[in-house]
């Protein structure tokens, strides 16, 4: 599953949809962990997460490592020895891009579920609307069945809501909560990590 994975990502690079391929060595952004902190956030989704930390004035209770693209074979070895015996979160779009990112880590790392998806939508306020939400790259439709296949039913992890409008040609973005959440930044990160838990 790793090598299918990875193939889809190195062949539809040019084709739209976030499939990018990282070479050993491309960096990181990095929220190192501090004294007491049990969990780290692996995220795609750089922007978003620095600005929770900046919005949690520095008190955040998570780790971060932070990059867009599907990582290199090369970086499980350093993820091993930043996480320890940390718990292990991915946070990210309802897409298939980061679905199959979450799926590819998940062959060699303990890692959890904590993306997008209707109960994190709906816990921090976000109406589930379609005026929030994207249509997908012809690449990302056709990414569907992978997807599929390397994580088995998505409404389990995202929802009847998040994975029916993958089924309809649809998605939604990390954005989005971002800009309609109704909560306060401390109880956004609560959701986060909790979330994590429940999967």
């Amino acid at each position: 599953m790793l090598d299918e994975i990875r193939d889809w990502f190195a062949t539809h690079e040019l084709d739209g949809g976030d499939f990018f391929a990282c070479p050993s060595g491309y960096p990181f952004t990095v929220v190192p962990p501090k004294p007491g902190t049990e969990t780290i956030l692996y995220s795609t989704k750089t922007d978003s997460i620095r600005r929770l930390v900046h919005d949690l004035e520095g008190n955040q209770t998570f780790a971060a490592i932070l990059r867009g693209g599907l990582p290199s074979d090369d970086d499980l070895y350093w993820f091993r020895s930043q996480v320890g015996s940390r718990q292990l979160l991915f946070w990210g779009d309802a897409d298939p891009a980061d679905l199959l990112t979450f799926a590819w880590l998940r062959e060699s790392l303990p890692i959890q579920y904590c993306g997008l998806s209707d109960n994190i939508l709906q816990q921090c306020g976000v109406e589930l609307r379609d005026n929030l939400t994207i249509q997908l790259a012809e690449s990302e439709v056709a990414a569907l069945p992978l997807v599929t296949k390397c994580l088995g039913d998505l409404q389990s992890h995202l929802g009847s809501w998040c994975s029916g409008l993958l089924s309809s040609g649809r998605k939604i973005e990390v954005e989005a909560l971002f800009s309609f959440a109704k909560c306060t930044p401390s109880e956004l990160e609560t959701v986060l990590l909790e979330s994590g838990k429940e999967v």
